[in-house]
């Protein structure tokens, strides 16, 4: 066999023999024996968000410098990067010493992570401008891969200038080739576009839900060429469809669950499908769907302009894929008359005619109002008028309220502040269930929505639990405004910091750093490796039957000071573990779910778990940032109290987290999205699997920036992706990991299958695996691409793949059961 030299080293040097055992002085010029400067290798390979690798110089070309401390080696980095080295199995030790580098002074917030074929060997912790650098020491015997991270940890993605100073890999002595920089290719999300075809293909949610004595009305979503015939059998009495139209309209008397099956026919050929019509007073089955007209035109809404709007969402095919929904927001209020009776404003002459208008269309009506004196422009709102309101939107045939709280200085009735939770608590429920209760009593069925101001200058323990607020008043939707719009950094912090606050975690596992940042980002919660102060590692080892868990240091070998880490035992903890198996190993980059100890709950509550986490306890009077290394003890597995999980979402209660950010949005005047197509569909992906209504705020005149490659389009009318987020069964999704930058999320569907998101929210592509155990599945089971539209095949134990920076890739797993193919 022939090997390869590494052309930049010279190997009969660098593999001299020589033996040593003192530290390395990582501040000086000599190389230590056997072993080749980090900065020596193929750095232009290196991914970088900002500028190239620099060796042996800072970011801004200056000597590396550390707390005044000057390295003659090293690599500077301008904050995110990653840096992939094939280790070819010849190295013993990975040294460094990481920091933000003085040329920026206080500026700069990151964190350094070193990953040993795919597991995490060294987490820095969050580092800043000025803090005391930190010295990393990794034994790499045996290893394939070593992954050198630095990420972002601010909004800021200038400024974030960090070394891995003085960094070398130290070789076997024997070591006849060299490591090497592995390139991972730059890769960015598009949706696939199908071909457009004539034949019919009917959309749409599976269950519709209503109640007896009320008008129903409900045109099938179909698409394909027309003209198009309908067929209906199962329509319970009171029902009929038009054949030419495919509206089913009519009034049911009797309560009750039918069966439906729907045809749609054309001369290119036929397409069928069953839905459940379930007639009990239960709305909003499915999350709904729409578009806000607020949310482009803001106070200019006008008559004409929403019709113009329900004209192009049936003219672009959308109502057609199950968007029906029109809400005019906060803009069509006038005054109140003698009487009491509220007003439509001038640019509104009409309100029962727009909403004829709309139903004509086979959309729905939706309408603003608030539990206080005022709305949030200024507009009346019906504290105080509930009843009256209720049926004068019932007489306009008003489908849809979005309810908001909001206290205002003109209100004749002040409102406790958000701060007062208990009474700010008590007074939302009263108002709240005034509205619900109000338009109960009248004659037409509206789905409820509440909305909440931003609870983000509340602190934690006087937050309002908003979902049990929303629970008790039966609210079938429910938000907190939170200034959601079309950035990258404001979009993907709702999803780690708001919408895991009602995630299903199937197994606790958080790390003791973690727990003091837990409440303000759940990016702190991936500490499925427990840490001890001096950065050690440790690992739970399943048992045997009847043995405790062992925790023991990740690399038995050394610490991150360069001492022996001694074996440790751990007592049994007092309630009974049981071991979840650990995946299949990890190629290099992958981001996987470890073995972790979970106790076994004694009661099964759905949506609510009691978690275990491995914590690494310190020696007595070490300190956080201490220079003196820690003395590793023995970690304990402790419980961890979870407070009571709010209510999770499912049919007829949803959380509505803000709108799409997709095509020509109005924030704050009408521009094309910020969000690129990749970051477009991890939003569209998360938000489905949430089962988060979908509601557009874009211009439907102008849904496409380019016509010739329709990606808003494609994104909006993607059946499978529209299919996991209208899935009847409305179960919660699951957080398969907890880590950050990397999310796991899946859901279970009601055809047996799962539907899993692979989510990336680094600046760099990012391997990552999904282990079909962690959603109860193993063995071969076939995945389709939901985006691409494409079958991939078997699949043994888990998949993996590579997630484009700031992407997502949507996966079903399983195989649909008993015929069903939602």
């Amino acid at each position: 066999m022939k090997f390869r030299l590494f052309p930049t080293l010279c190997l009969p040097l660098l593999c001299s023999g020589v033996a040593w055992a003192i530290e390395p002085d990582l501040t000086g010029s000599t190389l230590p024996p056997n072993s080749m400067w980090l900065e020596k290798l193929n750095l232009p390979l290196a991914l970088n968000k900002i500028g190239a690798a620099r060796a042996a110089k800072s970011f801004y070309n200056n000597p590396i410098t550390l707390g005044g401390v000057v390295y003659a080696h090293g690599v500077g980095l301008g904050g995110e990067s990653e840096i992939t080295i094939n280790l070819r199995g010849v190295a013993r030790e990975f040294q460094a010493q990481v920091g933000v580098d003085d040329e920026v002074n206080k500026a700069g917030d990151v964190s350094f992570a070193v990953l040993v074929d795919g597991r995490t060997a060294f987490e820095s912790g969050e580092m800043k401008g000025g803090d005391a650098s930190k010295f990393v020491q990794v034994d790499l015997t045996g290893a394939k891969t070593l992954v050198l991270r630095i990420t972002n940890m601010g909004l800021a993605d200038y400024g974030n200038n960090a070394d891995w100073a003085g960094a070398f890999i130290r070789l076997n002595p024997n070591a006849k080739i060299a490591p090497t920089i592995v390139g991972i290719p730059q890769t960015v999300s598009f949706p696939s576009i199908l071909p457009a075809t004539s034949k019919p293909a009917i959309n749409g949610p599976a269950v519709l839900g209503f109640s007896p004595n009320r008008a129903f009305s409900y045109r099938v979503p179909v698409t394909g060429a027309g003209p198009l015939n309908f067929l209906a059998t199962g329509l319970p009495a009171g029902l009929k469809l038009d054949a030419k139209t495919g509206l089913i309209s009519g009034q049911v008397t009797k309560a009750g669950t039918f069966a439906v099956s729907l045809t749609a026919s054309n001369a290119a050929g036929k397409a069928q499908k069953s839905i459940s019509l379930r007639c009990e007073s239960a709305l909003a089955l499915t999350p709904p769907m729409g578009w806000s007209a607020y949310e482009l035109y803001g106070s200019s809404t006008s008559d004409a302009k929403v019709r113009e709007a329900a004209r192009w969402l049936v003219k672009s095919g959308l109502s057609a894929h199950g968007y029906r929904t029109i809400l005019l927001g906060d803009a069509w209020q006038g005054r109140r008359d003698a009487q009491g009776n509220l007003q439509s404003n001038t640019r509104f002459p009409n309100m029962k005619g727009l909403g004829d208008y709309l139903h004509s269309l086979g959309l729905q009506f939706g309408i603003h109002s608030a539990a206080t004196e005022h709305t949030a422009t200024g507009a009346p709102g019906s504290l105080g008028h509930e009843i009256q309101d209720a049926q004068q939107f019932a007489a306009w045939g008003v489908d849809y309220l979005t309810y908001e709280w909001s206290p205002s200085t003109e209100d004749t009735k002040p409102m406790p502040q958000l701060e007062e939770k208990e009474k700010t608590t008590a007074a939302m429920e009263a108002a709240f269930s005034t509205m619900q209760q109000a338009l109960r009593k009248t004659n037409r069925d509206i789905v409820f929505s509440i909305s909440v101001p931003s609870l983000e200058v509340v602190t934690y323990p006087n937050k309002i639990e908003v979902a049990t607020l929303a629970k008790k008043v039966n609210a079938n939707v429910w938000s907190e405004r939170n200034g959601l719009y079309d950035d990258w950094k404001v979009m993907s912090n709702l999803v780690i910091s708001k919408m895991n606050t009602a995630v299903y975690v199937p197994f606790n596992a958080v790390n003791a750093a973690a727990q003091a940042r837990a409440l303000s980002a759940l990016s702190a919660l991936s500490g499925l490796l427990a840490r001890t102060p001096s950065g050690v590692a440790t690992k739970v080892l399943p048992s045997t039957p009847g043995t405790p868990a062992v925790a023991v240091p990740a690399n038995p070998a050394t610490s991150s000071s360069g001492n022996a880490a001694p074996a440790v035992n751990v007592p049994a903890p007092a309630t009974p573990t049981t071991m979840i198996p650990a995946p299949v190993p990890a190629t290099p980059g992958t981001i996987t779910v470890p073995a972790v100890a979970v106790p076994a709950p004694a009661t099964t509550i759905p949506g609510a778990t009691s978690g275990a986490v491995t914590l690494a306890v310190p020696a007595p009077g070490a300190t956080s940032g201490t220079t003196t290394p820690a003395v590793p003890v023995a970690p304990r597995i402790l419980p961890i109290p979870r407070p009571t999980p709010p209510p999770p979402p499912g049919p007829g209660f949803w959380n509505y987290p803000g709108a799409l950010m997709m095509g020509r949005v109005g924030y704050p005047t009408l521009h094309l999205s910020r969000l690129t197509p990749g970051e477009q569909m991890y939003q569209m992906s998360m938000w489905s699997l949430y089962s988060a209504p979908l509601i557009l705020q874009d211009d439907l005149a102008r849904l496409d920036p380019n016509l010739l490659y329709p990606t808003t389009t494609a994104m909006l009318t993607n059946d499978e992706v529209l299919d996991i987020n209208q899935d009847a069964l409305g179960k919660q999704v699951m957080a398969v990991s907890v880590g950050w930058p990397c999310l796991i999320r899946a859901k279970a569907l009601v055809d047996g299958r799962f539907a899993v998101g692979l989510f990336n929210s680094s600046d760099l592509p990012r391997k990552v695996r999904v282990n079909w155990v962690s959603f109860g599945l193993s063995g071969d089971q076939p995945v389709r691409d939901v985006w691409a539209h494409q079958d991939l095949g078997l699949f043994k134990d888990s998949y993996e793949t590579l997630v484009p920076a700031h992407g997502v890739v949507l996966i079903k797993v399983g195989t649909a059961k008993g015929g069903v193919t939602q």
